[in-house]
């Protein structure tokens, strides 16, 4: 696959948003060194998705969703701020990416994944 895959495949499309979002998520202010570390973990587990793995996906999805959800945590118990809503933001709009269809279809090629009614 060429580099044009990531323009006019709609996995590829949808990896590149997800990848938008991560960087997006690492501009954000007051992250540190630990957010490089989650941003090349993400780089990786973004192409390793991008080759059918669906154990990739799963934990991409994963982190996604606890990061979401320790956002809105942390936005209930500290108070509203803008960069925390951003990053609630940010996290939701990868899992929803990582949740739609042709993705789902792409990572279920690998034999690790399969929704009910998607074979």
């Amino acid at each position: 696959m060429n580099t044009t895959w990531w323009r006019t495949h709609p996995v590829g499309q949808r990896l590149l948003a997800v990848l938008v979002c991560e960087v997006l998520y690492l501009g954000l202010p007051g992250r540190g060194v630990l957010a490089l570390v989650w941003f090349a973990l993400d780089l990786w587990l973004l192409h390793r998705i991008r080759r059918s793995s669906g154990l990739a996906w799963i934990v991409l999805l994963a982190l996604s969703v606890l990061a979401g959800g320790l956002g809105v945590a942390s936005l209930v118990v500290v108070g509203f701020g803008v960069v925390a809503l951003a990053a609630v933001v940010l996290n939701v709009a990868v899992a929803v990416l990582l949740l739609t269809r042709p993705v789902r279809g792409w990572v279920a090629r690998s034999g690790l994944m399969s929704l009910p009614g998607e074979h």
